[in-house]
């Protein structure tokens, strides 16, 4: 076979084998791609009406929260509300009805007034559940009601599906007062859902179901609501609607039919308050598909005559296809070469010809994309250019830009922030923040509703959010921010972007809206007028015959004598039972007033109140009457009353204090009081009349005023605002409320009352200089207060606070500060208070005392008193106040007196004497230890019994008893003693001696007596035995006594003599040894001439030994001195202080020898001693010198204090110690402890001798306390004034 043939054959073959392989994988692959792609499609559409119907839902949801939250449903009567809800279901056709509803489920104002006073619970029993949660849940949740809980009566009678919408309606003190009810008819959504259907599926076979599959909105007559979707009998389909996915699914239906199904979950997108809806939207398979079978079969066809066309040419043309193959080939490989177009040429007309023009143009074509690319990149860099030059643009608008403009991540970490934004929250610059949540700086009752708008946004939604945040320097602001998701080239969502802005002074505008409306509520309530407001009950006939309480102030109460609580919403018929026969016709007057409008200003009396009233009634709405009233009955009941006040109670009732005018759409006045008149001419100086126009009689500036004021009423608002006017030269203050007039729905005009606030706006001055001058009383009095925030960990306190704790310039306070400051004993107590307060059912308010260490370390007592005030919807404590106080001083007194209290019942019950507390009528109070001891009853017995109960008075010791007790009683005595016999409780007789005492109150009653009670039965019986002896010892007595006198004078002539010699031994003895040391100190300064050194150690010894033997010298002198009457003492002012700093510096180098530290405690700084300054410097050196020749070691005390007008000084030592049988004998003169040759410590004996002397003649006292081997402490006591007793 040739070539050609086998060519021919060859390709035929493989061209048949690759046609039919591409044609069937083409089909396959074309089946599945269009399955996929008309798939994702229907997915993508259903998502979209998914997301409308959401966020249909989404906006009514935020509607009603708005709505629930209007003032109105608070501060109005019920009718208003009515006409207001009236006019939202005109104005917003997808409510149905709307019902506002108290806690018990009765209609009180409704869009349909005829359901007032039905029960909602019973009209709608379906929403019971979401009912009583909108009761018990927190504010502004709303709730939504189950469709399908609508009974299948309902369904047949073929009733309206409605949707309830149910929210919680809070007063201005944020307590629930009801519910707010609105209907919205499902078929609302139905026409959005078919719309929707219309435009993007074109059936009728789009579902809206619930999780479970049950069927809520249908677009197909056969599928039937609230039953459940034929379809979901697959429990794979069944599965995906009910875990809330999106997807498309194939299958076949009941009907053995094959479809394809789109859903969608709209939970996803913020309809989670009705269940999880989906959204399912199911088309047959085939009617889906059949464009793409057409599609294909044409393609099969075409591709098929094509083949068949090149087998054909094939066979004609092979040997013309094989030339034109190679010169194809060679002018490709030119081509690739050189990259410029083919200019092949065939002479052939036809594929071959065709296919040559085809490679010219393919190749003329790339190389136009060649150079096409190349002009694409050098756009390409230009385009980068223009984009940079927008990016520099870009960020200096928003560098800036004065509102905050942000970016944040998901977790909402800060990724950008402009400026402004920077300086709202106070960062010094992007660094600071930069990376950091943003959740911290927004305040906690924020921090939710951010999340949730986070969250939105990056669901692909966009939203906005007032709230507040707290800046890091401590600026509290509120903020409002539009957030919008901001998405890459590709759609993806990579950043929440945000503009906020600055809203606080709009905020702070709002709550002084509210102050003023709590400032007017608390002026009616305490108007010195009464007041009530009826409202109308009308007969068949629409004759008024009863009246409904609606309101009434305080004065009401007061002056009807009628309680609020009991008549509020009662019929007069009920309160005042007789009133409709009562000849003041109050019900005929007021209802018609009710009814046709008007006012009335009129005297009148009531038979059953029996009282005269001066009254002025006038319509406040449709139906009601408001009266004003006041009790003139003591007027009436007093004609000269009458004739004296009668101009001021006729314009009492004609006129009120308040200016009360009224003006149309075009500034007429219309109305206005006698006030107001009064007050206009007073101002602007001419008579205001009815007609005028405001625009051409008010001054500019003033008119500017109004027309602001007039143009959000105009608007339908209700304008309340302060404003201050000079007048006469005095500054006024006004409260002004301006309200709408309506006539047919409409405003045409506004009605204005302004009352004069300057009583108010002064009493409000006086208030924040009393809150200042408490302020300043809590700092003097030396009482802090403090207010600590659990969330923050931080403290705002007053300026005095931290000096109570000893610290200055504390900055931040903190808990752990708090905790440091404590004594470390007292802080888990301390602690244990605090958490036990915060946990959720804690107590609210807690005291206790703790202890603080000073830096000094001194130790203060603190009383903290401190209160919740503020705790999160868990019970957890958000916040305390409170206050601190030291009480140092108090708990020093405290354990002074209980440690008195204890040392004083320790002595009581340790004393050999009874103790007894009797009142004024001699009932027992108390009954000591002993007393039990000595007389036998038990304290139990004893206490509470009368005197005479015990029976202790011996018979006929009752008389001399009774006129003691007597004398006592009537005050001619405070105290008495008397002995005298008592029976004990086992009626023994013994003697017992009674001290007894009065304790009289300030006035002089008697409040108790106190006994001390002694038993003396034994030395009574000595008593007696001693009698017998004493005749014999008179007469032994006076003989020992006249050889006592002769003893006697032989010792004191013998203690004169020695006296005496030992005086004129001193004496001439320290004569020579002053010259001694006189000339031995010559020689030591080597004025003789030089001495060597063994010659001054001799000379010191003779000169010390000198000083010695003077020193003893001068001790016997006085002692002879004192001995023998004669020590003389020269007494004159001194600082005892230097003398005592005198005496130290002179001994200091012998205790720095023994390495002794010598360390005085004084507690007066200086101290005038008037006595003799020699002999008080003769007892401090003896006593310091004897502390130091007894220790040899530790420290030596010096202690100064002033106690009772003496001067107290201890010399303590840690020396060597003495014994308590030495002690008896150590102020003995010539006695030394330590005897004996080998004695450790030189001394004559008489130096504490001296001291015992010298201190007693100066009027003083000494004692010591001394234990062996611990040391002794000698304690002296002198007056500071000396008084000679001789």
């Amino acid at each position: 076979m040739r070539i050609r043939t086998k060519l021919q054959i060859a390709f035929i073959t493989t061209a048949s084998i690759v046609a039919v392989s591409i044609l069937s994988v083409s089909y396959f692959s074309m089946l599945t791609h269009f399955e996929q792609q008309e798939g994702k499609q229907l997915k993508l559409n259903v998502v979209h009406s998914a997301k409308a119907i959401d966020y249909f839902m989404f906006n009514r949801v935020a509607d009603f929260n708005v709505l629930s939250n209007n003032p109105l449903f608070s501060t109005s009567s019920n009718d208003i509300i009515s006409d207001y809800l009236l006019r939202v279901v005109n104005q917003y056709p997808f409510y149905e009805d709307l019902f506002f509803v108290d806690k018990n489920g009765i209609i009180l104002s409704s869009s349909n007034k005829e359901l007032i006073g039905a029960n909602m619970l019973q009209l709608e029993p379906d929403i019971e559940d979401e009912f009583n949660k909108t009761i018990s849940g927190g504010p502004n949740d709303v709730f939504i009601s189950d469709v399908t809980n609508i009974s299948q009566k309902e369904i047949e009678e073929n009733a309206v599906l409605d949707l309830e919408l149910l929210s919680d309606v809070i007063d201005l003190n944020e307590n629930v007062v009801g519910v707010l009810v609105g209907s919205i008819n499902i078929q609302i959504l139905s026409e959005l859902i078919f719309e929707i259907d219309d435009k993007i599926f074109d059936n009728e076979n789009t579902y809206l179901v619930n999780d479970k599959g049950i069927v809520l909105i249908s677009g197909n007559k056969e599928v039937e609501i609230l039953q459940q979707h034929p379809d979901l009998f697959l429990k794979e389909l069944q599965q995906k609607i009910e875990n809330g996915e999106n997807g498309f699914y194939i299958y076949k239906n009941s009907i053995d039919i094959k479809v394809i199904s789109g859903y969608a979950d709209l939970s996803e997108y913020g309809a989670e308050r009705v269940g999880n809806w989906s959204l399912l939207s199911t088309t047959p398979y085939n009617e889906v598909m059949q464009p793409i079978y057409n599609m294909i079969y044409k393609a099969f066809f075409i591709f098929l005559f094509i083949i068949l066309c090149i087998f054909v040419l094939l066979i004609i043309f092979s040997g013309t296809f094989s030339k034109s193959i190679v010169e194809l080939e060679k002018a490709v490989s030119d081509f690739g070469i050189s990259g410029k177009p083919l200019n092949l040429k065939s002479t052939n007309k036809d594929e071959i010809g065709r296919l040559y023009e085809s490679f010219n143009i393919m190749t003329e074509n790339l190389y136009e994309l060649s150079k096409k690319r190349d002009r694409a990149e050098h756009k390409l860099i230009s385009a980068k250019a223009r984009a940079e030059e927008s990016e520099n643009h870009l960020r200096t608008i928003l560098e800036t830009e004065p509102e905050c403009i942000k970016q944040l991540d998901a977790k909402g970490k800060l990724i950008y922030m402009n400026p402004a934004g920077l300086a709202m929250i106070e960062a010094d610059n992007l660094d600071m923040v930069k990376g950091q949540p943003m959740i911290g700086l927004i305040t906690r009752n924020h921090q939710r509703a951010f999340k949730k708008l986070t969250n939105e946004v990056f669901n692909g939604n966009s939203g906005q959010l007032k709230f507040e945040i707290k800046g890091l320097k401590g600026t509290t602001r509120w903020l409002e921010t539009h957030a919008v998701p901001f998405k890459d080239t590709e759609g993806n969502i990579i950043s929440l972007l945000g503009v906020t802005r600055d809203i606080t002074s709009e905020k702070r505008a709002e709550i002084l809206v509210i102050e003023s409306e709590n400032k007017y509520r608390q002026l009616f309530e305490n108007m010195n007028t009464g007041f009530v407001l009826f409202e109308v009950v009308l007969d068949a006939n629409k004759k008024p015959i009863d009246l409904i309480i609606k309101a009434a102030n305080k004065e009401f109460e007061l002056t009807t004598s009628l309680q609020l609580e009991k008549v509020i919403e009662k019929h007069l018929t009920q309160v005042l039972p007789g009133i409709e026969n009562d000849e003041a016709n109050w019900i005929g007057t007021f209802g018609n007033i009710a009814i046709n409008g008007g006012n009335r200003h009129f005297d009148d009396a009531s038979e059953i109140l029996g009282k005269h009233y001066t009254i002025h009634a006038y319509q406040s709405a449709p139906k009601h009457c408001a009266v004003t009233f006041l009790d003139i009955t003591e007027r009436i009941n007093s004609q000269q009353v009458i004739k004296e006040n009668e101009a001021n109670l006729s314009s009492l009732i004609n006129n009120t204090n308040d200016y009360i005018w009224s003006i149309d759409r075009n500034y007429y006045f219309i109305i206005f009081n006698k006030a107001y008149a009064d007050i206009f001419l007073l101002v602007n100086k001419f008579e205001i009349k009815k007609g005028m126009n405001a625009l051409k009689i008010l001054p500019a500036e003033e008119l500017e005023f109004w027309k602001g004021m007039y143009k959000p009423v105009f608007g339908g608002e209700i304008k309340v605002f302060e404003f201050n006017q000079n007048i006469d030269g005095k500054r006024h203050y006004f409260q002004t409320t301006i309200n709408p007039i309506y006539e047919d729905g409409l405003v045409t005009g506004a009605s204005a009352i302004s009352i004069d606030i300057t009583n108010i706006k002064k009493t409000e001055e006086a208030l924040k200089h009393s809150e200042e001058r408490m302020r300043l009383s809590t700092e003097l009095a030396n009482v802090a207060v403090w207010e600590y925030n659990f969330v923050t960990n931080s403290m705002e306190r007053s300026a005095n606070h931290d000096a109570l704790y000893g610290i200055v310039n504390q900055g931040k306070w903190e808990m752990e500060t708090f905790l440091e400051a404590t004594h470390p004993d007292d802080r888990k107590m301390s602690d244990a208070y605090i958490i036990k307060s915060k946990a959720k059912g804690g107590p609210d308010t807690y005291q206790f005392d703790f202890r603080v260490v000073y830096p000094n370390k001194s130790i203060h007592w603190l009383t903290v008193l401190g209160h919740v005030i503020e705790r999160n919807a868990d019970g957890i404590a958000l916040s305390l106040r409170g206050t601190l106080i030291d009480i140092t001083q108090r708990k020093k007194t405290e354990e002074e007196i209980r440690s008195a209290h204890q040392r004083l019942t320790t002595h009581i019950n340790n004393s050999p004497l009874a103790v007894i507390e009797w009142d004024k009528n001699f009932i027992i109070r108390n009954w000591s230890v002993q007393a039990k001891n000595i007389f036998g009853w038990e304290e139990s017995e004893a206490v509470g019994k009368h005197f005479n109960d015990l029976n202790l008075i011996y018979e006929e010791d009752g008389a001399i008893t009774a006129i003691i007790a007597e004398d006592l009683m009537l005050g001619k005595v405070k105290s008495n003693r008397n002995i005298n016999r008592n029976y004990t409780k086992s009626k023994k007789v013994i003697y017992c001696e009674w001290y007894n005492s009065i304790l009289q109150s300030a006035d002089g009653e008697i409040e108790t007596i106190f006994s001390l009670v002694q038993d003396v039965t034994d030395r009574k019986k000595a008593e007696v035995e001693l009698e017998k002896y004493r005749n014999n010892l008179e007469g032994l007595v006076e003989l020992r006594t006249n050889q006592f006198e002769k003893e006697k004078i032989k010792a004191q002539s013998a203690d004169l003599m020695k006296s005496a010699f030992l005086a004129t031994m001193s004496h001439e003895l320290r004569t020579p040894m002053n010259s001694i040391i006189g000339f031995t100190g010559i020689l030591l300064k080597e004025l003789a001439g030089p001495l060597n050194n063994e010659q001054k150690r001799q000379l010191g010894m003779v000169k010390n030994s000198g000083q010695h033997l003077l020193g003893l010298i001068n001790d016997v002198l006085d002692i002879s001195k004192i001995e023998a009457g004669k020590l003389k003492v020269s007494v004159y002012p001194f600082n005892y202080l230097l003398t005592l700093e005198k005496t130290l510096d002179f001994l200091s180098p012998q205790a720095a020898k023994k390495e002794i530290q010598i360390r005085s405690e004084i507690s007066e700084l200086n101290i005038i001693l008037n006595s003799d300054e020699r002999r008080v410097e003769q007892v401090l050196l003896n006593l310091l010198s004897n502390a130091i020749k007894f220790s040899n070691h530790g420290t030596i005390t010096i202690k100064v204090d002033i106690v009772d007008g003496l001067v107290v000084t201890q010399v303590i030592d840690q020396g060597i110690g003495m014994s308590k049988k030495d002690l008896n004998k150590l102020f003995m003169p010539f006695i030394q402890l330590d005897r004996g040759l080998n004695r450790a410590h030189e001394g004559t004996g008489l130096g504490l001798a001296i001291c015992k002397s010298l201190i007693e003649k100066l009027g003083g006292t000494i004692q010591v306390q001394s234990k062996v081997g611990k040391g002794s402490n000698f304690t002296f006591k002198l007056p500071l004034e000396y008084v000679d007793k001789v």
